[in-house]
């Protein structure tokens, strides 16, 4: 766990906003691990090795085996755990993460009341906003950074959502990820089944591999390198390789 995450644990649970939050982690190296085929690029026993003491990110699944080194957790309502019993996500209360979660639907419609949460973001339905309007296809990311507004856009998706704004939102100067591939819907680094499966809905995946130039852009304005660590990852060449 980073140094900066104790402190900021015990800031998130005296009630602190996400505007208190802005720059904490300014000029850091951000790792953000996702659930995509890539995600096996490494054994767990090295990431732990590897990434202790950095800035880590965990999107859902991929928090498992890594408790110990995850900073944030994210996780939105859909592919759960299979039979979680409506938490999907149990932690270590002396020693866990700070948790992110987002739903479609309002605050604990999709979960137990004792799930725990530290932050909560509410995303309009795509019926809501419309395909057209989403980010990965109208790419005005700068709209939805957290110092202008709380509120989301539909990515679709978790990343383009909530976790690189998180990011962005906390200074960071680098990213670099493993497990975003961005290929064959549904394709996870996992082989069990889920609760809440997400909606078989392609065109999001295409879309967002589209949109990943852009994104690059984007990070770019705000003084951040996107990179992945994956040595297979299908993500596009335009985003820099590298080796952990």
């Amino acid at each position: 766990m980073h140094k900066n995450t104790i402190q900021l644990k015990h800031s998130v649970s005296e009630g602190c906003s996400l505007d208190d939050l802005v720059d904490s982690y300014e000029g850091e190296e951000c790792y953000i691990l996702l659930t995509g085929p890539s995600y096996n690029d490494y054994e767990k026993s090295e990431l732990r090795e590897k990434l202790k003491g950095k800035l880590v990110f965990c999107v859902k699944q991929a928090i498992e085996g890594l408790e110990d080194i995850c900073d944030f957790h994210f996780w939105n309502c859909s592919n759960f755990p299979l039979g979680s019993l409506g938490i999907p996500y149990k932690y270590d209360e002396q020693n866990r993460p700070i948790v992110i979660s987002s739903s479609n639907y309002a605050l604990g419609a999709r979960w137990s009341t004792q799930q725990t949460i530290d932050c909560f973001f509410k995303v309009p339905l795509i019926e809501e906003v419309g395909k057209e309007n989403c980010l990965a296809i109208k790419r005005n990311f700068d709209d939805f950074l957290l110092s202008k507004t709380h509120t989301r856009n539909v990515g679709a998706g978790i990343m383009l959502e909530t976790v690189l704004y998180l990011a962005v939102h906390f200074g960071v100067s680098k990213i670099k990820t493993l497990g975003w591939d961005l290929d064959t819907h549904g394709s996870h680094f996992y082989k069990s089944e889920v609760d809440n499966k997400g909606c078989e809905i392609p065109w999001d995946i295409e879309a967002n591999a589209k949109a990943v130039p852009s994104i690059v852009e984007w990070l770019s304005t705000h003084g951040i390198e996107l990179t992945t660590i994956s040595k297979t990852s299908s993500l596009s060449e335009v985003v820099k390789r590298e080796l952990l």
